[in-house]
């Protein structure tokens, strides 16, 4: 499996999928352009959670950015020959449509944050209570765990020091 981002145009409407658990999904199929000498890449495109209800803003022939999973796809078709398919599994999309990139799982990670936080509002800094030293005082953002040393770093080397392996590459 790789990972790829690539610029995709749609060539067919993105088509939404029912699934068991009742989680949105999405397919579609595309082109990715590699280059000027090349032929375009054809994909097929699978989408879930936001990520899905986003592609499905999408109509045919719009140019969309996806990152995702890239894994050949095999199926028999309807001549039962076996056919082999790049497909990405879709984790982040954005388009000119969008004013803010569909990420996978933002739709959890977002209403957490917005719970917790108070979304917008400017949460205080918290500082140690009085009776406990601040343990991180004067370490000038570099921090280390308790109870473990810091790494040393030894004496560098001096250009007379350095040896020569002689290893041709």
């Amino acid at each position: 499996m790789a990972f790829l981002t690539t610029k995709l145009t749609l060539a067919k409407e993105p088509k939404p999928i029912q699934t068991r658990t009742g989680t949105p999904m999405a397919t579609a199929f595309g082109f990715a352009k590699l280059g000027n000498d090349s032929p375009d890449l054809p994909l097929a495109v699978t989408a879930f959670g936001n990520v899905a209800e986003s592609l499905l803003q999408h109509d045919k022939g719009q140019v969309i950015q996806v990152s995702g999973d890239l894994k050949i796809h095999t199926y028999m078709n309807r001549e039962q020959q076996e056919v082999e398919q790049l497909q990405i599994t879709v984790d982040m999309l954005a388009s000119a449509k969008q004013t803010k990139p569909a990420r996978r799982g933002d739709s959890q990670r977002q209403g957490n944050q917005n719970h917790q936080q108070g979304y917008g509002q400017p949460q205080p800094m918290q500082s140690p209570p009085a009776n406990q030293p601040n343990q991180y005082q004067n370490d000038m953002g570099f921090q280390q765990r308790p109870n473990k040393p810091a790494p040393q770093m030894g004496q560098p080397m001096g250009a007379n020091q350095f040896a020569d392996d002689d290893i041709n590459f």
